[in-house]
């Protein structure tokens, strides 16, 4: 299984610090594991992982205007009677929205890197990945704006799969929305977003683009 796709609804992340734990909850009927101080294997000021059994789950700057949560699970599976391991990641962005009144004076500039997911359903695919990208804001006329790309990794090269132009203008709440047509490679698409944080500190974005010959991206991208 390598598609992607996104599902609307309602997220909630819920830590706890003394016992510690974490639940997740994301829109399906999938039960999702609970973790504990014990099954904590990475902390570090801007990522904390956590593992029980073939469930984990990752918090992404997690002491930052904006929280990236990924729960990744691991399932037998059988396809067309041939056994094989299915592997999901249930991905949310949580952020908070920016409270300061004051109009934006100055050009702002956000550096991330995406994750991004898919492929094409019932076909091998490759590690995806996505290098640093800049989203930069112009506060003339308020629009947003970059390119965002995929590379598929094809026997051990990064080939380039997907280059998506992001454009669009900033709506008085700081949010953002727009459509996506990358000709060079025939993707389109559509994406949304939002500046987060008090000021303005850092930005998000959640996109999905499809190609004809069934080829599906999905992804989300955090930039301070």
């Amino acid at each position: 299984w390598s598609d992607g796709s996104r599902r609307d609804g309602v997220s909630v992340i819920k830590y706890e610090v003394s016992p510690e734990s974490v639940t997740f909850t994301w829109p399906d009927s999938a039960t999702l594991s609970t973790f504990a101080a014990a099954d904590r294997q990475v902390d570090t000021p801007s990522r904390r992982t956590y593992r029980k059994g073939t469930d984990a789950i990752e918090l992404e700057r997690p002491f930052t205007p904006v929280l990236g949560v990924t729960y990744e699970r691991v399932e037998n599976f059988v396809r067309e009677t041939v056994s094989g391991t299915l592997r999901s990641n249930r991905v949310t962005l949580f952020f908070n929205k920016v409270t300061t009144t004051a109009a934006n004076a100055a050009n702002l500039s956000y550096t991330g890197t995406a994750q991004v997911a898919g492929g094409k359903p019932g076909s091998a695919t490759g590690a995806l990945t996505s290098p640093a990208a800049t989203l930069s804001v112009t506060a003339s006329d308020k629009k947003i704006a970059g390119t965002i790309q995929i590379f598929e990794s094809v026997g051990g090269v990064a080939t380039l799969r997907a280059s998506l132009p992001i454009s669009a203008t900033l709506a008085a709440s700081d949010t953002f929305s727009g459509t996506i047509d990358d000709t060079a490679n025939g993707f389109k698409g559509s994406f949304g977003g939002a500046l987060a944080g008090p000021n303005r500190e850092e930005v998000v974005l959640i996109f999905n683009v499809a190609h004809t010959d069934g080829r599906e991206y999905i992804g989300s991208y955090i930039g301070d």
